[in-house]
């Protein structure tokens, strides 16, 4: 409605329950037998082919919410952004970061406080970066995925999020 004429194509590359070293070039996903970075490289430059890249949506982290994970998600996330970035050849291209599911029914442990603070300072340390929260969303039953409602609004604040920091 804000851009008429404007065709979005989302490019799915989620990887459900991968954490964060299984997005290097090359790494294999043991739990679905992927390799993430390869697959997202492969479906990103098929579409760069017929489209602009005009932004990446980041929606991990819960996988990577272990004591001996935690500590180090900062540096690899950043080193991610970098990596999409210089792949794609698209310097500045917006990098939303979306807050894993926060529910009053599953508490968060102080690694999931973590890495939440690392999405949520990614755009103090990275440019055209931005933090997109998920305060009131609710899970389907599964205390980690958002409903079809929340999944919805969720991208409702991405989008939001994007035109705030995206060039026309």
């Amino acid at each position: 409605k804000v851009r008429p004429g404007v065709t979005i194509g989302l490019v799915p590359c989620a990887v459900g329950g991968s954490p964060i070293d299984t997005w290097m070039p090359g790494a294999l996903d043991p739990a679905t037998k992927t390799h993430p970075w390869d697959d997202t490289m492969k479906r990103a430059r098929a579409a760069l082919a017929v489209g602009t890249l005009k932004g990446i949506l980041w929606h991990q982290g819960e996988s990577d919410c272990k004591p001996d994970l935690a500590p180090a998600y900062e540096t690899k996330l950043h080193d991610l952004v970098a990596r999409f970035r210089e792949e794609l050849k698209a310097p500045e291209v917006p990098f939303l970061a979306g807050q894993m599911g926060k529910f009053p029914d599953n508490p968060w442990t102080p690694q999931i406080v973590t890495v939440d603070q690392v999405h949520q300072d990614l755009p103090k340390h990275i440019k055209a970066t931005a933090f997109v929260p998920a305060e009131g969303l609710k899970h389907k039953g599964d205390k980690i995925h958002f409903d079809s409602d929340s999944y919805r609004e969720l991208g409702r604040r991405c989008a939001a999020a994007f035109l705030k920091m995206a060039p026309r």
